[in-house]
This record gives structure tokens, C-alpha cells and sequence, in this order.
């Protein structure tokens, strides 16, 4: 029996630190976009009967956490536009409702979720309209489809397994024996149809689900950000490595690898002759979140997005203005 896989690793680079002075972060359970099943968890994915191998596509994709009052807009949304032939070239969200490809970048702030104050990109209490969410994480869109071109494949024949590189804290694996389809997790029948409830077992031509491994879950707290944002820093590197796969009987396995690297956000800053300041990112080919407050401590407003080199010009409404700048 061979394994079909296609294996998508993350990578946040934030400078080298001392592992000494990190502890581990407390870590969360894993969340699937299906409704749990009476057998969930207790089977390993059937074979899959059938010549030729399937194809299997990872996407990474930032989302609400749930149970952010938005995540379930923005992940209908992620399905459907990949229904409808192919997901949205956006790297950054700045509506919780929507969602960003990676861009081959992601933060510490994307690898934690709040199960009690309200979060987003590691702040606390955030300004509308993020002030009902629970985090901004990193989910896995997984995109396989029949090597037959038949309905011969199903969505508890999926298996998704994470791993990271810090002792594998953030490591688990996700398995749909059980499960039933919802609008996040859906198969695609050869005449069309798309399936969105009932048991996993019902076969199409495709299906896709959306997967969320295990996440630090200490974002209820300042110190609990802190920590998160410690340990991450203190592994160089950081990676995340998502292997989805499809158990079947194939004489030939399908697979494909992508490496997500990340970085230390970089700006710009220009004065201008009237009295505004121009902000354009120093990475062309990163995508930055910006905020501003007038205060520190203060409260961090959304001030623009920084897409290559465009500009975004900030009015001053104080004689001093701090600036943070996310990478997405």
C-alpha cells in the first residue's frame, strides 16, 4: 500500500535568540472544518481503489481563529473561491471576514489563538473591526483530486499530519474516518455536484477540506503573547510542515514540496513637506500590516497595508507617532 502525499512546510525567521530563557508555550487542540463523527479518530483512511495516482495541493491560508465571530465567513470564502477556480492573490486581511494567501510568510502571531480576550496579530483588545476575534492563524487547504478522473475518492481517505521544528510542539495529526462533509469540507462529484453533508465516505472527482493544526493557545494574555513570541524567536527558524495524504494502492505516489520562509518586518520612513510621513515597505516582496499609536503604552490602530513598494501616507495627530509593522 503506498502513501500519496504532498508535504508544504512554514517558515518564520525572527533573528537568532538564546533557547536558554524560552519555555514552551502551552499548546491547543488541533481544529477541523467537519462535524465530528461517531468513529472519529478511531480508523485509519481506506484505500483507494483505482490506477493512476491522485493529485494533492496544500495551501496555506490566514484566517480567523475560530471561534472568532468571522471565521466561518472567511473560510466559506476560501472554499468557494477555490470551487470557483482559484483563491484570492491577497497576502494580507484586513477584514476579519476575509483571508490571505501566505505569501511564503507567516509570524509568531500566526501560530497562537485566544480562548478568552479578544486578539488579533498578537494585540490584545484589537480596534474594529478585529474587536471579535480571537487570533489571525494559519490554516492548510487541502486540494485533492482522483487520479482517475472518476468519483473513487473520499474525504476519509485524507489524512493530514503537521510537525514543527521545536520538539514538535505544534505537531498532530488531523484523520476524517467519522467525519461528515460541511461547506468547509466538501467533495466535488463528476457531474458537478458538490457535497456538503453526510458521511465521508461519499466519493467524488475532488475534495477539499480546510485543516488547522494545533496552536499555541496562550493568547488570552499579555504575558502569554510574550511567551509565544519568546519561544518562537528563541528557535532561529521556525517551520511548521504540513504532509497531506491519500492511502491507496497506486504503483506511482504524487508529491510536491514548498518551503515557507518568514522574516524581521522592514520599513521605510519618509518625512513630507507637509508635515505627513510616507511609509513603503523596505522588503518588495513582503506584505506588511502597518499600525500606529500616539502613545506608548497605547492602543494600536490599523494605519494601511504595504503591498512591494507602494506608499502609505500617515497624517500626524500628535507630535510623536510609533509605528509597528506586521509581515503577512
Amino acid at each position: 500500500m503506498n502513501i500519496v502525499s504532498l508535504a508544504l512546510s512554514l517558515v518564520v525567521a525572527f533573528g537568532m535568540f538564546s533557547a536558554k530563557a524560552a519555555q514552551s508555550p502551552t499548546v491547543g487542540d488541533s481544529a477541523k472544518s467537519t462535524a465530528p463523527g461517531a468513529n472519529n479518530g478511531n480508523r485509519q483512511p481506506k484505500g483507494l481503489i483505482g490506477a493512476g495516482s491522485p493529485v494533492i495541493v496544500v495551501t496555506p491560508v490566514l484566517l480567523a481563529a475560530q471561534p472568532s465571530a468571522s471565521w466561518a465567513a472567511g473560510a466559506d470564502m476560501v472554499i468557494a473561491d477555490a470551487l470557483a477556480g482559484g483563491l484570492k492573490s491577497n497576502t494580507a486581511v484586513t477584514n476579519p471576514s476575509d483571508y490571505a494567501v501566505c505569501n511564503h510568510h507567516i509570524g509568531w502571531q500566526n501560530l497562537v489563538y485566544s480562548t478568552g480576550a479578544y486578539m488579533w496579530d498578537g494585540m490584545l483588545n484589537p480596534v474594529a473591526p478585529f474587536n471579535a476575534e480571537y487570533g489571525h492563524v494559519v490554516w492548510a487547504l487541502v486540494d485533492a483530486r482522483s487520479g482517475t478522473g472518476n468519483d473513487d475518492l473520499s474525504l476519509d481517505m485524507l489524512q493530514v499530519v503537521t510537525a514543527s521544528n521545536d520538539g514538535n510542539a505544534l505537531g498532530g495529526t488531523n484523520g476524517f474516518s467519522g467525519d461528515n462533509y460541511t461547506a468547509r469540507a466538501v467533495a466535488v462529484k463528476k457531474d458537478g455536484t458538490v457535497v456538503e453533508s453526510g458521511t465521508a465516505s461519499q466519493e467524488g472527482v475532488r475534495v477539499l477540506v480546510l485543516v488547522q493544526s494545533p496552536l499555541f493557545n496562550n493568547g488570552g494574555t499579555q504575558a502569554g503573547l510574550d511567551q509565544v513570541k519568546s519561544w518562537v524567536m528563541s528557535q532561529g527558524n521556525y517551520s511548521l510542515t504540513y504532509v497531506a495524504e491519500v492511502v491507496g494502492n497506486n504503483a506511482t505516489a504524487s508529491a510536491a514540496s514548498v518551503t515557507v520562509n518568514g522574516g524581521v518586518p522592514s520599513v521605510n520612513l519618509r518625512f513630507m513637506p507637509n508635515g505627513q510621513l510616507s511609509v513603503v515597505a523596505g522588503d518588495t516582496d513582503r506584505t506588511y500590516v502597518l499600525y500606529s499609536t500616539a502613545t506608548l503604552p497605547g492602543v494600536w490602530k490599523f494605519a494601511g497595508t504595504l503591498n512591494g513598494t507602494n506608499a502609505v501616507t500617515v497624517q500626524f495627530t500628535n507630535t510623536a507617532m510609533f509605528f509597528k509593522a506586521v509581515a503577512q
